[in-house]
């Protein structure tokens, strides 16, 4: 993803543009941006620490089931990954 600095008049014309870029990233594109951003916020190494005494697991049908839905390239990868381990 091309990083790009613009300046604008108003605060509408800066929302207007927002809406424009993310109406144009493709699915694939808005799921990165909101895994970094959690990633970022939470950051991966204190994720199970944070649950208090469980945490929720999906099925492997689930997961798969999940990952295919998403259909990244990445996401595909994992599914036959999780189908080789069998």
């Amino acid at each position: 993803m091309e990083k790009v600095v613009s300046k604008f008049k108003t605060l509408e014309e800066a929302d207007l543009a927002n809406r424009r870029y993310y109406q144009s990233l493709t699915p694939e594109e808005r799921i990165d941006i909101l895994i970094k951003m959690i990633d970022d916020y939470h950051g991966t190494e204190h994720r199970l620490e944070r649950v208090p005494g469980s945490a929720r697991i999906l099925s492997r049908e689930d997961f798969i089931r999940n990952k295919l839905a998403i259909g990244r390239p990445k996401d595909l990868a994992d599914v036959e990954a999780v189908r080789d381990i069998e």
